[in-house]
């Protein structure tokens, strides 16, 4: 059975136990294609109130940033190559700006048009992996906070790697101001409070205890889009074999941990992730090679 990504370390924290309090609330659902839960350590009145708001906030900003969602925001730029913009959707795509720089690149959502030809195509032919690349490209994408609009026929954008991650945060800040700073939320990706959670690492029997901080990890095998194209695809090489089983990446925000881990899939070594170590952009990085072996960099 293959599993994603974000289900994977979902179970994995699962099976470790967070040894949670008598009175913590759980509530569980699904959201932007992964398994979601939030979790408040409080007594307080209000807490079914709280979630039911946290909920509320999930499902508009999935009108905003789901693929899977006809009537969404993105589904709209890549069905007509332009839109109007959101706060929400600007401030997302400035993480994305943010992001795309901090990795050299490796960090592109308008992978979209070659991810879809290698889905169609079990056996692309280079001709068509070249056609899908020329429509590939951060840099043709016009954002203004009043409108999104594609420079190039054929562009489609997923957020699929860095959204859960934003809506994680988004989440993680309306808990915190509404008076439960120690709430855990996993919204693809794990972002925890002031209550310290331990989280198992795939694919290793190691494990990290978080507090005030997030979680994502990638694997480029966890969803094979033809049966031997790993979803992790380079926004200038197309397909290529990756060094790397899986990357965990943990930071302040589960959007940078989303981002990062995704693209560092397709680093060649581990120069990238000892820079954004070394920085202060994470905090710390776990990399799994094809050969198993485990990598640990901490800041």
């Amino acid at each position: 059975m293959t599993i994603s990504r974000r289900r994977f370390i979902t179970i994995s924290a699962a099976a470790m136990g967070v040894g949670l309090p008598s009175h913590a609330r759980t509530w569980r659902g699904v959201a932007l294609g992964a398994d979601v839960s939030i979790t408040l350590h409080s007594q307080q009145s209000n807490t079914d109130q709280i979630i039911t708001r946290a909920v509320s906030h999930i499902r508009r900003l999935e009108g905003e940033f789901s693929i899977y969602q006809p009537q969404s925001r993105i589904s709209s730029l890549n069905h007509t190559g332009k839109t109007a913009n959101s706060f929400d959707f600007n401030a997302l795509l400035n993480e994305v700006n943010e992001i795309h720089a901090l990795t050299n690149g490796l960090f592109d959502p308008t992978i979209q048009p070659l991810w879809q030809a290698y889905a169609n195509d079990p056996n692309l032919p280079v001709d068509a992996e070249k056609q899908a690349l020329l429509r590939v490209g951060w840099r043709h994408v016009q954002n203004t906070p009043d409108h999104l609009r594609f420079a190039r026929a054929g562009m489609a954008m997923t957020l699929n790697g860095i959204a859960q991650g934003f809506v994680t945060d988004q989440i993680s800040t309306l808990l915190h101001n509404a008076g439960f700073p120690d709430a855990t939320v996993n919204i693809g990706e794990y972002r925890t409070g002031t209550n310290p959670v331990k989280i198992a690492i795939g694919g290793s029997d190691s494990a990290i205890t978080l507090s005030n901080a997030a979680i994502a990890t990638s694997a480029p095998s966890a969803l094979m889009l033809n049966g031997h194209t790993g979803h992790i695809l380079h926004p200038k090489r197309g397909a290529i074999p990756s060094v790397w089983q899986s990357v965990s990446v943990v930071a302040k925000r589960a959007s940078i941990a989303d981002g990062i881990s995704t693209a560092l899939c397709l680093a060649d070594d581990l120069s990238l992730a000892q820079r954004l170590v070394q920085t202060g952009v994470i905090q710390r990085c776990i990399l799994i090679d094809k050969h198993g072996k485990i990598t640990t960099l901490v800041g």
